[in-house]
Protein backbone atom coordinates (compact mmCIF):
# COMPACT_ATOMS: atom_id res chain seq x y z
CA UNK A 1 0.00 0.00 0.00
CA UNK A 2 2.99 2.46 0.82
CA UNK A 3 4.75 1.12 -2.13
CA UNK A 4 1.21 2.67 -4.33
CA UNK A 5 1.07 5.70 -2.62
CA UNK A 6 4.68 6.48 -3.64
CA UNK A 7 3.58 5.54 -7.40
CA UNK A 8 0.92 8.24 -6.88
CA UNK A 9 2.92 10.79 -5.35
CA UNK A 10 5.62 10.35 -7.76
CA UNK A 11 3.33 10.54 -10.75
CA UNK A 12 1.80 13.80 -9.92
CA UNK A 13 5.04 15.42 -8.54
CA UNK A 14 6.09 13.94 -12.62
CA UNK A 15 2.91 15.03 -14.14
CA UNK A 16 3.92 18.64 -12.31
CA UNK A 17 6.97 18.78 -14.06
CA UNK A 18 6.45 18.07 -17.00
CA UNK A 19 3.33 21.15 -16.79
CA UNK A 20 6.26 23.21 -15.57
CA UNK A 21 8.35 22.37 -18.16
CA UNK A 22 6.03 22.72 -20.98
CA UNK A 23 5.23 26.06 -20.30
CA UNK A 24 8.66 27.09 -19.68
CA UNK A 25 9.67 26.16 -22.83
CA UNK A 26 7.11 27.60 -24.67
CA UNK A 27 6.92 31.62 -25.54
CA UNK A 28 4.07 34.33 -25.87
CA UNK A 29 6.38 36.89 -26.51
CA UNK A 30 9.23 37.73 -29.96
CA UNK A 31 10.73 40.98 -30.81
CA UNK A 32 12.75 42.35 -33.93
CA UNK A 33 15.29 39.74 -33.91
CA UNK A 34 13.10 36.98 -33.89
CA UNK A 35 10.88 35.00 -36.20
CA UNK A 36 8.04 32.38 -36.43
CA UNK A 37 8.66 29.79 -38.90
CA UNK A 38 6.04 27.37 -39.88
CA UNK A 39 6.26 24.65 -37.19
CA UNK A 40 7.06 26.98 -34.94
CA UNK A 41 4.44 28.51 -32.69
CA UNK A 42 3.64 31.37 -29.52
CA UNK A 43 1.66 30.09 -26.67
CA UNK A 44 0.02 32.99 -24.27
CA UNK A 45 1.43 32.90 -20.98
CA UNK A 46 -1.27 30.73 -19.35
CA UNK A 47 -1.45 28.17 -22.19
CA UNK A 48 -5.00 29.18 -22.84
CA UNK A 49 -4.14 29.72 -26.86
CA UNK A 50 -1.66 29.23 -29.30
CA UNK A 51 -0.34 30.89 -32.58
CA UNK A 52 1.14 29.28 -35.56
CA UNK A 53 0.84 28.36 -39.32
CA UNK A 54 -2.02 26.02 -40.16
CA UNK A 55 -4.08 24.05 -42.19
CA UNK A 56 -7.63 23.85 -42.46
CA UNK A 57 -9.41 20.03 -42.44
CA UNK A 58 -9.09 19.22 -46.16
CA UNK A 59 -6.67 21.67 -47.42
CA UNK A 60 -3.32 21.73 -47.83
CA UNK A 61 -3.24 25.77 -47.53
CA UNK A 62 -1.11 27.14 -44.98
CA UNK A 63 -2.36 30.12 -43.36
CA UNK A 64 -1.53 32.17 -39.49
CA UNK A 65 -4.16 31.63 -36.89
CA UNK A 66 -4.80 31.73 -33.46
CA UNK A 67 -6.75 28.65 -31.71
CA UNK A 68 -7.22 26.87 -28.40
CA UNK A 69 -4.41 25.15 -27.10
CA UNK A 70 -6.21 22.62 -24.41
CA UNK A 71 -9.47 22.04 -26.95
CA UNK A 72 -9.06 18.39 -28.47
CA UNK A 73 -9.44 19.58 -32.30
CA UNK A 74 -8.57 22.95 -33.50
CA UNK A 75 -10.37 25.51 -33.09
CA UNK A 76 -9.69 28.35 -34.69
CA UNK A 77 -10.37 31.70 -33.71
CA UNK A 78 -8.58 34.21 -35.56
CA UNK A 79 -6.86 33.96 -39.23
CA UNK A 80 -4.32 36.23 -40.35
CA UNK A 81 -3.78 36.11 -44.28
CA UNK A 82 -7.71 34.79 -44.73
CA UNK A 83 -7.46 35.65 -48.07
CA UNK A 84 -3.74 35.00 -49.65
CA UNK A 85 -3.55 31.21 -48.61
CA UNK A 86 0.14 30.22 -48.12
CA UNK A 87 1.00 27.71 -51.10
CA UNK A 88 4.22 26.41 -49.05
CA UNK A 89 5.63 25.77 -45.70
CA UNK A 90 8.81 28.15 -46.16
CA UNK A 91 6.95 31.53 -44.89
CA UNK A 92 7.68 33.38 -41.87
CA UNK A 93 6.13 36.07 -39.45
CA UNK A 94 8.12 38.39 -38.21
CA UNK A 95 8.04 42.32 -36.97
CA UNK A 96 9.77 45.36 -38.92
CA UNK A 97 10.36 48.26 -37.32
CA UNK A 98 8.96 50.99 -36.26
CA UNK A 99 6.23 48.53 -35.97
CA UNK A 100 4.50 46.54 -38.71
CA UNK A 101 3.86 43.14 -38.43
CA UNK A 102 4.30 40.55 -41.43
CA UNK A 103 4.48 37.18 -43.45
CA UNK A 104 7.50 36.61 -45.47
CA UNK A 105 7.32 34.05 -47.80
CA UNK A 106 10.72 32.70 -49.34
CA UNK A 107 11.28 35.16 -51.42
CA UNK A 108 10.54 37.70 -49.03
CA UNK A 109 7.53 38.86 -51.12
CA UNK A 110 4.82 40.15 -48.01
CA UNK A 111 1.92 37.90 -48.55
CA UNK A 112 -0.04 39.94 -45.45
CA UNK A 113 1.01 42.91 -43.14
CA UNK A 114 -1.01 44.58 -40.44
CA UNK A 115 -2.37 47.73 -41.13
CA UNK A 116 -1.56 50.78 -38.91
CA UNK A 117 -0.23 54.13 -38.79
CA UNK A 118 0.97 54.20 -35.18
CA UNK A 119 4.79 53.10 -34.63
CA UNK A 120 7.17 51.99 -31.71
CA UNK A 121 10.60 52.46 -30.53
CA UNK A 122 11.15 49.14 -29.45
CA UNK A 123 7.71 46.64 -30.96
CA UNK A 124 6.89 43.09 -29.58
CA UNK A 125 4.66 41.12 -30.30
CA UNK A 126 2.67 38.91 -27.73
CA UNK A 127 0.21 36.73 -27.30
CA UNK A 128 -2.17 37.32 -24.67
CA UNK A 129 -4.49 34.95 -22.23
CA UNK A 130 -7.16 36.93 -23.73
CA UNK A 131 -6.98 35.35 -27.43
CA UNK A 132 -5.37 39.07 -28.35
CA UNK A 133 -2.64 39.30 -30.39
CA UNK A 134 -0.69 42.49 -29.87
CA UNK A 135 2.03 44.65 -31.29
CA UNK A 136 3.53 47.09 -28.73
CA UNK A 137 5.77 49.26 -27.15
CA UNK A 138 8.08 46.60 -25.09
CA UNK A 139 7.51 48.38 -21.60
CA UNK A 140 4.36 49.95 -22.58
CA UNK A 141 1.12 47.58 -21.51
CA UNK A 142 -1.45 50.24 -21.66
CA UNK A 143 -3.88 48.54 -24.09
CA UNK A 144 -4.70 52.08 -25.56
CA UNK A 145 -1.23 52.37 -26.69
CA UNK A 146 -1.52 49.27 -28.59
CA UNK A 147 0.13 49.74 -32.03
CA UNK A 148 -2.38 46.52 -33.67
CA UNK A 149 -4.59 44.36 -32.00
CA UNK A 150 -5.93 41.26 -33.40
CA UNK A 151 -9.11 42.14 -31.78
CA UNK A 152 -9.65 45.31 -34.10
CA UNK A 153 -9.68 43.04 -36.90
CA UNK A 154 -11.91 39.95 -36.17
CA UNK A 155 -12.76 37.26 -38.49
CA UNK A 156 -15.75 34.62 -37.19
CA UNK A 157 -15.20 34.57 -33.64
CA UNK A 158 -16.23 36.90 -30.45
CA UNK A 159 -14.53 36.16 -27.72
CA UNK A 160 -15.13 37.55 -24.41
CA UNK A 161 -13.37 41.48 -24.24
CA UNK A 162 -13.59 42.20 -27.97
CA UNK A 163 -15.52 45.04 -28.91
CA UNK A 164 -17.77 45.40 -31.83
CA UNK A 165 -18.79 48.41 -33.93
CA UNK A 166 -17.07 51.47 -34.87
CA UNK A 167 -13.71 53.15 -33.16
CA UNK A 168 -14.11 56.44 -35.04
CA UNK A 169 -10.72 57.68 -33.31
CA UNK A 170 -8.97 55.13 -35.67
CA UNK A 171 -11.57 54.85 -37.84
CA UNK A 172 -11.53 51.10 -37.33
CA UNK A 173 -15.26 48.82 -38.11
CA UNK A 174 -14.70 45.73 -35.70
CA UNK A 175 -17.40 43.11 -37.09
CA UNK A 176 -17.59 39.06 -37.58
CA UNK A 177 -17.29 37.60 -40.82
CA UNK A 178 -17.88 33.87 -41.34
CA UNK A 179 -15.73 31.72 -43.23
CA UNK A 180 -16.67 31.19 -47.13
CA UNK A 181 -16.74 27.25 -46.00
CA UNK A 182 -14.60 24.71 -43.50
CA UNK A 183 -11.31 24.50 -45.76
CA UNK A 184 -11.73 28.30 -46.50
CA UNK A 185 -11.26 30.99 -43.86
CA UNK A 186 -11.83 33.89 -46.95
CA UNK A 187 -14.74 35.75 -46.15
CA UNK A 188 -18.18 34.36 -46.55
CA UNK A 189 -21.75 35.21 -47.56
CA UNK A 190 -22.46 36.61 -43.92
CA UNK A 191 -21.33 39.46 -41.53
CA UNK A 192 -21.91 40.48 -37.91
CA UNK A 193 -22.07 44.12 -37.00
CA UNK A 194 -23.10 46.28 -34.23
CA UNK A 195 -25.30 49.58 -35.28
CA UNK A 196 -24.12 52.22 -33.37
CA UNK A 197 -26.96 54.33 -33.74
CA UNK A 198 -29.46 51.44 -33.13
CA UNK A 199 -30.45 48.47 -30.87
CA UNK A 200 -28.26 45.49 -30.77
CA UNK A 201 -29.40 43.14 -33.68
CA UNK A 202 -28.60 40.09 -36.31
CA UNK A 203 -28.22 40.71 -39.22
CA UNK A 204 -29.28 38.29 -42.30
CA UNK A 205 -27.38 38.57 -45.53
CA UNK A 206 -27.87 36.86 -48.60
CA UNK A 207 -29.79 33.75 -47.35
CA UNK A 208 -33.00 33.69 -45.32
CA UNK A 209 -31.87 31.31 -42.55
CA UNK A 210 -31.00 31.94 -38.94
CA UNK A 211 -27.99 32.83 -37.58
CA UNK A 212 -26.33 30.97 -33.89
CA UNK A 213 -23.19 32.42 -32.22
CA UNK A 214 -21.40 30.23 -29.42
CA UNK A 215 -18.54 31.43 -27.61
CA UNK A 216 -16.04 29.25 -25.77
CA UNK A 217 -14.61 30.52 -22.72
CA UNK A 218 -11.02 30.34 -21.42
CA UNK A 219 -12.04 26.79 -19.59
CA UNK A 220 -13.29 25.53 -22.64
CA UNK A 221 -16.91 25.79 -21.21
CA UNK A 222 -19.54 26.64 -23.62
CA UNK A 223 -20.99 30.44 -23.36
CA UNK A 224 -24.64 31.34 -23.87
CA UNK A 225 -25.23 32.59 -27.82
CA UNK A 226 -24.28 35.88 -28.76
CA UNK A 227 -28.47 36.79 -29.01
CA UNK A 228 -28.83 35.90 -25.41
CA UNK A 229 -25.99 37.96 -24.54
CA UNK A 230 -27.01 40.62 -25.91
CA UNK A 231 -30.93 40.70 -24.92
CA UNK A 232 -29.10 40.68 -21.21
CA UNK A 233 -26.98 43.36 -21.75
CA UNK A 234 -29.74 45.69 -23.21
CA UNK A 235 -30.62 48.11 -20.73
CA UNK A 236 -27.19 48.49 -20.51
CA UNK A 237 -26.63 48.90 -24.50
CA UNK A 238 -29.29 51.33 -25.07
CA UNK A 239 -27.93 53.17 -21.75
CA UNK A 240 -25.07 54.12 -24.28
CA UNK A 241 -27.43 54.44 -27.36
CA UNK A 242 -28.92 57.36 -25.65
CA UNK A 243 -26.05 59.14 -24.15
CA UNK A 244 -24.79 62.11 -26.39
CA UNK A 245 -21.47 60.49 -27.58
CA UNK A 246 -21.25 62.45 -30.59
CA UNK A 247 -19.53 65.29 -28.32
CA UNK A 248 -16.56 62.36 -27.77
CA UNK A 249 -15.74 62.58 -31.32
CA UNK A 250 -14.18 65.61 -33.42
CA UNK A 251 -16.76 64.47 -36.44
CA UNK A 252 -20.28 64.74 -35.79
CA UNK A 253 -22.38 62.40 -37.18
CA UNK A 254 -25.66 62.55 -39.71
CA UNK A 255 -28.77 60.31 -39.87
CA UNK A 256 -29.88 58.58 -42.65
CA UNK A 257 -32.86 60.45 -42.35
CA UNK A 258 -31.69 63.80 -42.26
CA UNK A 259 -28.93 62.46 -45.40
CA UNK A 260 -31.83 61.28 -46.98
CA UNK A 261 -33.79 63.87 -46.92
CA UNK A 262 -31.43 66.15 -47.89
CA UNK A 263 -30.91 64.49 -51.34
CA UNK A 264 -34.38 63.42 -52.10
CA UNK A 265 -34.02 59.94 -51.16
CA UNK A 266 -30.81 59.75 -53.68
CA UNK A 267 -32.82 60.88 -56.04
CA UNK A 268 -31.14 59.88 -59.77
CA UNK A 269 -31.37 63.64 -60.21
CA UNK A 270 -29.67 65.18 -57.81
CA UNK A 271 -26.14 62.30 -58.10
CA UNK A 272 -23.18 64.73 -59.16
CA UNK A 273 -21.23 61.61 -60.53
CA UNK A 274 -19.09 58.55 -60.03
CA UNK A 275 -16.49 58.76 -56.77
CA UNK A 276 -13.85 56.07 -56.40
CA UNK A 277 -15.93 54.12 -53.91
CA UNK A 278 -19.41 54.90 -55.13
CA UNK A 279 -21.64 57.85 -56.19
CA UNK A 280 -21.67 61.35 -55.22
CA UNK A 281 -24.98 63.54 -54.62
CA UNK A 282 -25.47 67.19 -54.06
CA UNK A 283 -28.39 68.13 -51.11
CA UNK A 284 -29.25 70.83 -48.96
CA UNK A 285 -29.85 70.53 -45.20
CA UNK A 286 -32.49 72.07 -43.30
CA UNK A 287 -31.27 74.49 -42.50
CA UNK A 288 -30.25 75.65 -46.24
CA UNK A 289 -26.46 74.66 -46.41
CA UNK A 290 -25.50 72.63 -49.58
CA UNK A 291 -23.66 69.72 -49.31
CA UNK A 292 -22.35 67.07 -51.28
CA UNK A 293 -22.64 63.44 -50.33
CA UNK A 294 -20.01 60.55 -50.62
CA UNK A 295 -22.18 57.12 -50.25
CA UNK A 296 -20.06 54.31 -50.31
CA UNK A 297 -21.31 51.18 -52.18
CA UNK A 298 -22.49 48.31 -50.03
CA UNK A 299 -20.61 45.74 -51.86
CA UNK A 300 -17.17 47.34 -52.32
CA UNK A 301 -14.64 46.07 -49.53
CA UNK A 302 -12.01 48.42 -50.96
CA UNK A 303 -14.32 51.18 -50.80
CA UNK A 304 -14.37 50.34 -47.15
CA UNK A 305 -10.49 50.56 -46.20
CA UNK A 306 -10.93 53.56 -47.87
CA UNK A 307 -14.06 55.42 -46.58
CA UNK A 308 -12.10 54.26 -43.43
CA UNK A 309 -8.82 56.35 -44.24
CA UNK A 310 -10.25 59.49 -45.93
CA UNK A 311 -12.57 59.95 -42.33
CA UNK A 312 -8.73 59.52 -40.29
CA UNK A 313 -7.06 62.07 -42.66
CA UNK A 314 -8.92 64.81 -43.78
CA UNK A 315 -11.23 64.93 -40.29
CA UNK A 316 -8.18 66.22 -38.47
CA UNK A 317 -6.95 68.93 -41.14
CA UNK A 318 -8.21 72.73 -41.51
CA UNK A 319 -7.03 74.82 -44.20
CA UNK A 320 -8.79 77.03 -47.19
CA UNK A 321 -7.62 74.72 -49.93
CA UNK A 322 -8.79 71.22 -48.62
CA UNK A 323 -12.41 70.04 -49.08
CA UNK A 324 -14.38 70.66 -45.96
CA UNK A 325 -15.23 67.52 -44.53
CA UNK A 326 -18.92 68.37 -42.41
CA UNK A 327 -19.14 65.02 -40.85
CA UNK A 328 -20.16 61.32 -41.39
CA UNK A 329 -23.24 59.05 -41.49
CA UNK A 330 -22.94 55.51 -40.59
CA UNK A 331 -26.21 53.39 -40.06
CA UNK A 332 -26.70 49.60 -40.89
CA UNK A 333 -25.13 49.01 -44.22
CA UNK A 334 -24.97 52.63 -45.11
CA UNK A 335 -21.63 54.84 -44.80
CA UNK A 336 -21.46 58.57 -46.23
CA UNK A 337 -19.02 61.03 -45.89
CA UNK A 338 -20.72 64.59 -46.04
CA UNK A 339 -18.53 67.90 -47.51
CA UNK A 340 -19.60 71.60 -48.11
CA UNK A 341 -20.43 71.80 -51.66
CA UNK A 342 -18.47 73.07 -54.34
CA UNK A 343 -20.90 75.20 -56.69
CA UNK A 344 -18.27 74.52 -59.77
CA UNK A 345 -17.55 70.89 -59.32
CA UNK A 346 -14.15 69.82 -60.17
CA UNK A 347 -11.60 71.60 -62.46
CA UNK A 348 -11.37 68.98 -64.77
CA UNK A 349 -14.75 69.61 -66.08
CA UNK A 350 -14.12 73.63 -66.78
CA UNK A 351 -10.52 73.43 -68.02
CA UNK A 352 -11.06 70.29 -70.62
CA UNK A 353 -14.54 71.99 -71.81
CA UNK A 354 -13.87 74.08 -75.14
CA UNK A 355 -16.61 76.59 -73.33
CA UNK A 356 -16.65 76.67 -70.07
CA UNK A 357 -12.81 77.07 -69.96
CA UNK A 358 -13.33 80.27 -70.84
CA UNK A 359 -14.26 81.05 -66.83
CA UNK A 360 -10.53 80.58 -66.13
CA UNK A 361 -8.55 83.27 -67.68
CA UNK A 362 -4.75 83.43 -67.04
CA UNK A 363 -5.05 84.96 -63.42
CA UNK A 364 -7.98 82.90 -62.41
CA UNK A 365 -5.77 80.13 -63.68
CA UNK A 366 -2.57 81.28 -61.50
CA UNK A 367 -4.91 81.50 -58.21
CA UNK A 368 -5.85 77.72 -58.61
CA UNK A 369 -2.35 76.84 -58.85
CA UNK A 370 -1.13 78.64 -56.36
CA UNK A 371 -3.96 77.64 -53.92
CA UNK A 372 -3.44 73.81 -54.78
CA UNK A 373 0.60 74.28 -53.86
CA UNK A 374 -0.70 75.74 -50.83
CA UNK A 375 -2.71 73.16 -49.97
CA UNK A 376 0.17 70.46 -51.05
CA UNK A 377 2.40 72.39 -48.67
CA UNK A 378 -0.01 72.30 -46.06
CA UNK A 379 -0.47 69.01 -45.97
CA UNK A 380 2.82 67.52 -46.19
CA UNK A 381 4.75 70.38 -43.50
CA UNK A 382 1.88 72.62 -41.63
CA UNK A 383 -0.95 70.19 -40.51
CA UNK A 384 -1.17 68.10 -37.33
CA UNK A 385 -0.85 64.85 -39.72
CA UNK A 386 2.30 64.85 -42.81
CA UNK A 387 -0.14 63.19 -45.29
CA UNK A 388 1.18 62.14 -48.92
CA UNK A 389 -1.74 62.61 -51.10
CA UNK A 390 -1.36 60.05 -53.30
CA UNK A 391 -4.17 60.77 -56.24
CA UNK A 392 -3.45 64.39 -56.67
CA UNK A 393 -5.24 65.72 -60.31
CA UNK A 394 -7.22 67.90 -61.75
CA UNK A 395 -10.13 65.98 -60.65
CA UNK A 396 -9.91 66.08 -57.50
CA UNK A 397 -9.42 70.00 -57.35
CA UNK A 398 -12.94 71.09 -56.66
CA UNK A 399 -13.65 74.42 -57.24
CA UNK A 400 -16.04 77.39 -54.93
CA UNK A 401 -17.91 80.20 -56.40
CA UNK A 402 -14.96 82.28 -56.24
CA UNK A 403 -12.91 79.23 -58.45
CA UNK A 404 -10.89 78.91 -55.30
CA UNK A 405 -9.33 75.22 -55.62
CA UNK A 406 -10.14 72.41 -52.71
CA UNK A 407 -8.32 69.60 -52.94
CA UNK A 408 -10.52 66.57 -52.40
CA UNK A 409 -10.52 62.46 -51.88
CA UNK A 410 -8.29 61.53 -49.05
CA UNK A 411 -9.19 57.81 -49.27
CA UNK A 412 -5.85 56.28 -50.32
CA UNK A 413 -3.56 59.65 -48.81
CA UNK A 414 -0.89 58.45 -46.47
CA UNK A 415 0.32 59.31 -43.01
CA UNK A 416 3.98 60.06 -42.12
CA UNK A 417 5.86 60.46 -38.83
CA UNK A 418 8.03 63.45 -38.40
CA UNK A 419 11.05 61.58 -39.13
CA UNK A 420 9.74 59.89 -42.43
CA UNK A 421 10.05 61.20 -45.83
CA UNK A 422 9.22 57.84 -47.63
CA UNK A 423 7.61 54.52 -47.80
CA UNK A 424 7.15 51.94 -50.62
CA UNK A 425 4.08 49.68 -51.45
CA UNK A 426 3.06 46.70 -53.57
CA UNK A 427 0.08 48.08 -54.58
CA UNK A 428 0.41 51.01 -56.59
CA UNK A 429 -2.77 53.04 -56.05
CA UNK A 430 -3.85 56.54 -57.84
CA UNK A 431 -4.22 57.40 -61.38
CA UNK A 432 -1.54 56.99 -63.87
CA UNK A 433 -0.32 60.16 -65.97
CA UNK A 434 0.18 61.70 -62.54
CA UNK A 435 2.24 59.39 -61.11
CA UNK A 436 5.75 59.65 -60.44
CA UNK A 437 8.16 57.32 -62.14
CA UNK A 438 9.83 55.62 -59.04
CA UNK A 439 6.20 54.93 -57.58
CA UNK A 440 4.73 53.17 -60.61
CA UNK A 441 7.18 51.36 -61.23
CA UNK A 442 8.76 50.76 -58.01
CA UNK A 443 5.93 51.77 -55.73
CA UNK A 444 8.18 54.14 -54.06
CA UNK A 445 6.11 57.38 -52.79
CA UNK A 446 7.32 60.87 -51.04
CA UNK A 447 6.38 64.33 -51.04
CA UNK A 448 8.68 64.01 -53.42
CA UNK A 449 6.22 62.50 -56.03
CA UNK A 450 3.54 64.87 -55.36
CA UNK A 451 5.60 67.76 -56.61
CA UNK A 452 5.71 65.52 -59.80
CA UNK A 453 1.75 65.04 -59.86
CA UNK A 454 1.25 69.19 -59.58
CA UNK A 455 3.99 69.80 -62.34
CA UNK A 456 1.32 67.76 -64.36
CA UNK A 457 -1.36 69.76 -62.91
CA UNK A 458 0.25 72.57 -63.84
CA UNK A 459 0.88 72.16 -67.55
CA UNK A 460 -2.61 70.66 -68.08
CA UNK A 461 -3.65 74.03 -66.29
CA UNK A 462 -1.78 76.34 -68.67
CA UNK A 463 -2.47 74.08 -71.54
CA UNK A 464 -6.08 73.02 -71.13
CA UNK A 465 -5.54 69.80 -72.53
CA UNK A 466 -5.34 66.75 -70.76
CA UNK A 467 -2.39 64.46 -69.60
CA UNK A 468 -3.68 61.24 -70.75
CA UNK A 469 -4.75 60.42 -74.76
CA UNK A 470 -2.70 63.28 -75.81
CA UNK A 471 -1.27 62.92 -79.40
CA UNK A 472 1.86 65.17 -81.09
CA UNK A 473 3.42 65.02 -84.76
CA UNK A 474 6.06 62.84 -83.31
CA UNK A 475 3.85 59.52 -82.26
CA UNK A 476 6.63 58.44 -80.09
CA UNK A 477 5.96 61.50 -77.29
CA UNK A 478 3.65 61.54 -74.60
CA UNK A 479 2.01 64.47 -73.44
CA UNK A 480 5.22 65.43 -70.74
CA UNK A 481 7.95 64.04 -73.43
CA UNK A 482 6.37 66.91 -75.98
CA UNK A 483 6.32 69.68 -73.23
CA UNK A 484 9.72 69.13 -72.50
CA UNK A 485 11.06 69.24 -76.13
CA UNK A 486 8.82 72.47 -76.64
CA UNK A 487 10.68 74.09 -73.22
CA UNK A 488 14.27 72.95 -74.65
CA UNK A 489 13.54 74.32 -78.09
CA UNK A 490 12.49 78.04 -76.18
CA UNK A 491 8.74 77.39 -77.55
CA UNK A 492 6.93 77.19 -74.55
CA UNK A 493 4.30 79.65 -75.43
CA UNK A 494 3.19 77.15 -77.78
CA UNK A 495 2.15 74.42 -74.80
CA UNK A 496 -0.28 77.29 -73.63
CA UNK A 497 -3.77 77.10 -74.14
CA UNK A 498 -4.66 79.36 -77.36
CA UNK A 499 -7.40 81.22 -75.31
CA UNK A 500 -4.73 82.88 -72.91
CA UNK A 501 -2.56 83.92 -75.82
CA UNK A 502 -3.98 87.61 -76.49
CA UNK A 503 -3.79 88.19 -72.34
CA UNK A 504 -0.40 86.56 -72.15
CA UNK A 505 0.96 88.95 -74.69
CA UNK A 506 -1.08 92.02 -73.08
CA UNK A 507 0.52 91.18 -70.12
CA UNK A 508 3.87 90.90 -71.51
CA UNK A 509 3.84 94.41 -73.59
CA UNK A 510 2.45 95.99 -70.49
CA UNK A 511 5.26 95.11 -68.38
Amino acid sequence: MKKSSEDISFLLVLSSLLYILEFSTAIDIINTTQIIKDGDTLVSYGGIFELGFFSPDNSKNRYLGIWYKKIPGRTVVWVANKETPIRSTTCVLKIIEPGFLVILDDSNNTIWSSNTSRVAQTPILQLLDSGNLVLREANDYNPDNFVWQSFDYLTNTFLPGVNLGWNYETGVESYLTSWKSNEDPAPGDFTFHLDPTGYPFKRKEKKNIDIKFDFIDGSGSAMPKLDSVLLEKEEKLLKWKNRSHRRDFELPLFSLSTISKATDNFSIYKKLGQGRYGPVYKGMLEDGQEIAVKRLSKSSMQGLDEFKNEVICIAKLQHRNLVKLLGCCIEGEEKMLIYESMPNKSLDLILFDQTKSMLLDWSKRLQVLNGVARGIMYIHQDSRLRIVHRDLKVSNILLDTDMNPKISDFGIAKSFQENETEDKTSRVVGTYGYMSPEYAVHGQFSMKSEVFSFGVIVLETVSGKRNSGFSSEDQHLNFLGHAWTLYKEGRSFELVDTYLHAQLIYLKCKD
